[in-house]
């Protein structure tokens, strides 16, 4: 059966006393917003069916971490890595000084390693954390940079060997470091027992994939 509200035979005099005391009638609830004069009435495909504020629309996706550090380590000094991010004006700035004569350049590199960099809706840039071993990612990529032609990180992950190696070549040239630092970024270096580097999520810096954890192989 349909719902209908049962008649009250006090509404009609409730009314009468309402208009002599100078007051408007109440109306019975029908579930629409009162439409007062002037005000146009909204069509419904316009009005908003959730509560909330309206979500925040033409951001675009979030930068890449691997591009932007590579952009960095490469182009710092011309400021690529700000106009991939969004801010050009203080990649314009970088152009023109040069990174700011190298020392801003080095600056954003720390700042991107560490994951402080953000972009130019101050969103942070996709790098998911990495449960592996018990050696630090942002150790072993600071170690590398800065003392990469002594093979510190790989003494660090227990790479003795190949660290000697690095440490009586002066990190293969600079060429070898550079090919461990690339790997350092993009996940592909491991330490002495095969493990992954661990890069652990950072508070507060926004919403981020989930981390992707190594499965160690079970041996029988």
């Amino acid at each position: 059966m349909d719902n209908y509200r049962p008649y009250d035979a006090r509404e009609p005099q409730q009314q009468q006393q309402q208009q002599a005391q100078g007051q408007a009638p109440q109306q019975p609830w029908t579930g629409q917003q009162p439409q007062y004069p002037g005000q146009e009435q909204q069509p419904q495909w316009q009005q908003p069916s959730y509560p909330g504020p309206m979500p925040m629309m033409g951001l675009g996706v979030q930068k890449s971490w691997i591009t932007t550090v590579l952009l960095c380590h490469f182009l710092g000094v011309l400021g690529v890595h700000r106009f991939y991010t969004g801010r050009i004006v203080s990649g314009i700035f970088q152009l023109l000084t040069f990174g700011g004569f190298g020392i801003w350049t080095l600056i954003d590199l720390i700042m991107i390693i560490t994951g402080d960099f953000t972009d130019q809706y101050n969103r942070p840039l996709i790098h998911p954390p990495v449960m592996g071993g018990n050696r630090s990612w942002t150790t072993t990529a600071f170690l590398c940079m800065f003392l990469g032609s002594l093979g510190i990180h790989r003494f660090y992950t227990g790479h003795i060997v190949s660290g000697i190696f690095q440490l009586l070549t002066g990190g293969g040239f600079g060429i070898w470091t550079l090919i461990d630092l690339i790997m350092i970024y993009t996940d592909s270096f491991t330490d002495d027992m095969g493990l992954p580097l661990t890069r652990m999520e950072r508070v507060g810096a926004g919403v981020r994939p989930n981390a992707y954890m190594y499965n160690p192989p079970v041996q029988g």
